[in-house]
């Protein structure tokens, strides 16, 4: 013991309902929404693109221990990401967007940096892969086609 009269070194964790429950990546399926994830960024998907309206979309690939999947990131959010980074991501939907599952933080989404390079994870099962389950989500998403006479 000091005899300084400094204590000795003490964690102070903050509160329990600081931090909502944590979904893993194995368990995602269509439509869901207000999920939490901790999650290693492995790679950038592709290049931006843009929409109709000039925002960009960012596309990652995204793992946990229980398997990956695709993050789509709109704007400047999705440029501060990098390869290796590990993100807490709060308050995201889940969504089939062009045959693929994807991730994307909701309209009160937060995607904070937690650490980076110091996560185990898989790659396999890859959750973005269509299967024949989400047929019936995406089929929704679909406007019907309007034939002309």
């Amino acid at each position: 013991m000091d005899t300084d009269g400094v204590l000795p070194f003490v964690v102070n964790l903050p509160p329990k309902d600081r931090f909502e429950p944590t979904t893993v990546v194995g368990k995602l399926e269509p439509n869901q929404r207000q999920i939490n994830l901790v999650v290693i960024v492995l790679r950038i998907q592709a290049n931006p693109q843009k929409t109709r309206e000039g925002h960009e979309i960012h596309s990652f690939k995204v793992a946990d221990r229980t398997g990956s999947v695709t993050l789509n990131v709109w704007n400047t959010a999705g440029q501060l990401i990098s390869p290796g980074d590990i993100l807490r991501l709060q308050n995201c939907i889940t969504q089939v967007f062009k045959n693929e599952l994807c991730v994307k933080p909701g309209r009160s989404g937060i995607i904070t940096k937690i650490d980076e390079f110091t996560m185990d994870f898989k790659e396999d099962p890859d959750m973005s892969v269509f299967t024949p389950s989400m047929e019936p989500m995406n089929n929704t998403n679909k406007r019907p086609v309007q034939l002309m006479s």
